[in-house]
């Protein structure tokens, strides 16, 4: 069971019960007592219990002084950085890849920085720095108008620039997966350009947080088809893994393993 997963039981067993036993704990979730202790002791740091003999409690429930928000926040982080991880296992040294605007994106591109060789296009201006940061990566930002709201460059130009380019693998972020696994974005911009990288790279790969399942954007992008795999937390539902697996999409939930084939 990864971290971020037993955060989220712990932060609900404590908001339901106030306080935890480290014993319980540790044989609710099938791991050791030390993995426990040391999953206390980062929420303690993050303000959301106080550890105790044995055990936690949570820290001044009644006081206004502490919300949910912050250790949500810090959970669906660590879920995106395992799926970076992940993604970061996909790419070899020297290769062309291009990645597309989103918050996985961008935690994916820092991770690059440590690779050597890669050539990366990218219409994320967040995306283009972190991958550059390390100077062993060739980064091209593709131009076009400034998007102030989501820091990236989008626009005719952007469409026409990507255009020009051959990548073997591409990775993009959606907006929303429904339950019949059709992909939507927020914009019709956003979706122009997938579409466009899409058509230029030998392999498309999809980095999804398990929690945009069941979800809808605002334009509609297509059937989860038009990718070839896919990347998301290992706590996503059988019922989409089995759906995923059906529609022959590669589903990798962790750096070691996947599940479903083409």
């Amino acid at each position: 069971m990864f971290a971020a997963e037993r955060k989220r039981i712990i932060i609900k067993y404590l908001l339901e019960n106030n306080k935890a036993e480290v014993v319980k704990i540790s044989e609710m979730l099938n791991v050791s007592e030390v993995t426990i202790r040391r999953d206390f002791e980062k929420l303690e740091n993050e303000g959301f219990l106080i550890r105790t003999h044995g055990g936690a409690i949570l820290h001044n429930p009644s006081e206004k002084t502490y919300t949910k928000e912050p250790t949500v926040k810090a959970a669906e982080d660590e879920e995106n950085n395992e799926i970076a991880e992940t993604a970061m296992a996909l790419v070899k040294e020297n290769d062309v890849i291009m990645i597309t605007s989103g918050n996985i994106s961008r935690l994916l591109a820092k991770k690059l920085s440590a690779k050597n060789g890669l050539t990366i296009l990218t219409n994320d201006l967040i995306v283009a720095l972190n991958a550059s940061a390390g100077g062993q990566n060739r980064v091209i930002c593709l131009g076009g108008e400034i998007d102030q709201d989501n820091v990236s460059v989008t626009g005719t130009i952007t469409l026409r620039n990507m255009q020009k380019y051959h990548v073997s693998r591409v990775f993009i972020e959606v907006d929303g997966i429904s339950e019949k696994l059709e992909l939507s974005v927020s914009s019709q911009q956003k979706a122009e350009l997938i579409e466009s990288a899409i058509e230029s790279a030998d392999h498309t790969t999809l980095l999804c947080n398990y929690t945009l399942f069941g979800t809808k954007a605002f334009m509609k992008l297509g059937s989860v088809t038009m990718v070839n795999s896919l990347i998301t937390n290992p706590i996503l539902s059988d019922k989409y893994k089995a759906a995923i697996y059906d529609k022959n999409v590669v589903l990798y939930t962790s750096i070691n393993a996947f599940e479903g084939n083409v």
